[in-house]
């Protein structure tokens, strides 16, 4: 194989790679279960310095079944909870945040310590359907990403392959069709688990409803990661 198929060939494997990272980074903003990637926006400016997430929290996810909504935020490194409270809400003013305090009743010497506990928004019929409609919207985006390229890659090879033998454009040709189902396979996959997460977070909302015998409020009904930008 020539150095500029491999290069081609590479490109293609890249830009892909590019794309499907793109593609979680914007799914992880929806918020329907906790995920860390949702905080990635945070910033805390002072004078002279932007502080992440990481510089002023140690962030615990909670990931039981039925309980995988909620972010516990533990300030640290002279960081305020006002502050980091500040910080999220500019990026997701769709959770809902209290200040809560660790349970200090096994250990007499151990001092209550109050941290931030964020819980994502319900997912109620309407946020489902907005839900939904993003994560559509998302997939489709990728998938036209994937397809533009490699249509591009394809004709860029096609022309690199001019005077090989059939032998080497088989190999090249068998290369293109794998990276594309690979590709493709991961797309379905990811947008898949993603309305599964919604389905899973709608049914614990139906649940919670019937046992508070359906005075739920329908909150959380705004679209889902306002901060999140398709690029």
């Amino acid at each position: 194989m020539k150095n500029s198929t491999a290069k081609a060939i590479m490109e293609l494997q890249n830009k892909s790679m590019g794309y499907l990272a793109n593609m979680t980074y914007l799914y992880g903003q929806f918020c329907i279960k906790a995920e860390p990637m949702s905080l990635l926006g945070f910033e805390i400016t002072g004078e002279n310095s932007v502080r992440k997430i990481e510089n002023v929290a140690d962030a615990i996810v909670h990931s039981q079944p039925d309980d995988d909504d909620k972010i516990d935020l533990y300030p640290k490194n002279g960081a305020s909870i006002e502050d980091i409270s500040a910080g999220v809400m500019a990026i997701h003013p769709e959770f809902s945040q209290s200040i809560e305090k660790t349970d200090v009743e096994d250990d007499e010497n151990e001092e209550a310590m109050e941290f931030l506990r964020l819980t994502m928004p319900e997912v109620n019929d309407d946020r489902k359907d907005i839900l939904t409609k993003g994560v559509d919207a998302v997939h489709d985006l990728t998938k036209g990403q994937l397809d533009s390229l490699f249509t591009y890659i394809t004709g860029k090879l096609t022309v690199l392959s001019v005077g090989e033998s059939p032998e080497e454009i088989k190999q090249v040709k068998d290369m293109l069709e794998v990276n594309k189902k690979k590709y493709a396979d991961t797309v379905e996959e990811l947008t898949s688990e993603k309305k599964q997460e919604i389905e899973n977070a709608y049914q614990r909302y139906l649940k919670k409803k019937a046992e508070d015998g359906g005075d739920t409020a329908a909150s959380g009904a705004s679209a889902p990661g306002q901060s999140m930008k398709m690029n």
